[in-house]
């Protein structure tokens, strides 16, 4: 699998989101099913990596915590270094 830029990643997240607002059947979809929704609809996700979507509300928000850098693998800390940036969620 090729590996995503932080600016692919960053274009596919802007894109689902968008796509969240306009589309409620999407919304849907990917909040009760998002890697088979992800999957269907062309996204790349990472072999071995789970991707789960939440909304907030208005009365509720979600606070998401990146893994610290002591969590994370040696090769995500050489994408780091190599310019990659951290997540490998896509």
């Amino acid at each position: 699998m090729t590996t995503l830029t932080n600016e692919q990643i960053q274009t596919m997240t802007q894109q689902i989101v968008a796509r969240s607002w306009s589309d409620p059947a999407f919304k849907e979809r990917l909040l009760k099913d998002t890697m088979g929704t992800l999957k269907a609809e062309g996204y790349p996700v990472s072999p071995g990596h789970t991707v789960q979507a939440v909304a907030n509300t208005e009365g509720f928000s979600h606070l998401v915590l990146p893994s610290a850098p002591g969590d994370m693998k040696d090769e995500d800390l050489d994408a780091i270094a190599g310019g990659r940036g951290w997540c490998s969620c896509f």
